[in-house]
């Protein structure tokens, strides 16, 4: 079996390495020191099994684990977390595997035949809960027929809903996911303001609101050429908060 081990720490991820090595019938298949490496990694590896840091820079390893989510037999994982982490006590309530970051090659023996693919409903339900104590992605994440397209939160200029799905729309990019806007919004805060109750947008990227000659408002967000209506109940708000700001 495949082994691919993701943590922030060379030390740790040497390690690991070392302890994989005393294992037979698991195989060591590459590290990333981040989130987004161990992404990148995965598809271009197709291993069976992580060891995944819960903390790693530039992208969370929980966060790469709903991204994981995405992806056509995504590999059985054990999140790695020190005792003292006060994250602990969040992941013990939720159906998922956790193993110490210093874990022997012992301990690995006797819990690596037991991984499993974490369920995504139950990858869903723990980043619920981690939002409410103040989480937010870094990206959304796409499944796309060119495999996994992940779009920095940053870059996003405006997220629109069409029945079931949300149209996430960046410079160069527009993808389709299954959250609801009403779930984004809660997740993003402050950083998008609702235009409409079927649209999101970026206010960072929000440029300004212009009216037509048939008195709608549009909202005006850089580096695309697209504008969005504004309903007649944020208009007003929106051209304050522009103003104020």
């Amino acid at each position: 079996m495949k082994v691919l081990v993701a943590d922030g720490d060379q030390a740790v991820r040497a390690h690991l390495k070392a302890e994989l090595a005393q294992l037979h019938g698991f195989d060591f298949a590459g590290e990333a020191s981040d989130g987004l490496e161990l992404l990148r990694k995965v598809e271009a590896r197709n291993p069976q099994m992580i060891l995944l840091s819960a903390r790693l820079p530039r992208m969370g390893g929980l966060e790469a684990l709903l991204h994981l989510g995405h992806l056509d037999n995504h590999p059985s994982i054990y999140l790695l977390l020190d005792a003292t982490d006060p994250l602990a006590g969040c992941l013990t309530e939720h159906t998922v595997a956790l193993l110490p970051r210093r874990v022997t090659s012992e301990q690995l023996r006797r819990r690596l035949p037991t991984a499993r693919r974490p369920r995504r409903a139950d990858v869903e339900a723990l980043w619920a809960s981690l939002v409410q104590h103040g989480f937010a992605r870094t990206h959304i994440s796409a499944r796309t027929r060119r495999g996994l397209v992940l779009v920095p939160v940053d870059e996003v200029r405006y997220l629109q809903a069409d029945q079931k799905y949300v149209t996430v729309r960046a410079p160069g990019i527009e993808v389709l996911i299954e959250d609801t806007l009403m779930t984004l919004e809660g997740e993003f805060g402050p950083r998008f303001r609702r235009i409409h109750r079927n649209a999101l947008v970026s206010v960072g990227h929000l440029v300004g609101l212009e009216r037509t000659p048939q008195g709608v408002y549009e909202a005006i967000l850089s580096d695309i050429d697209e504008r969005l209506p504004v309903s007649r109940r944020q208009a007003g708000a929106l051209r304050r908060f522009l103003k104020a700001r």
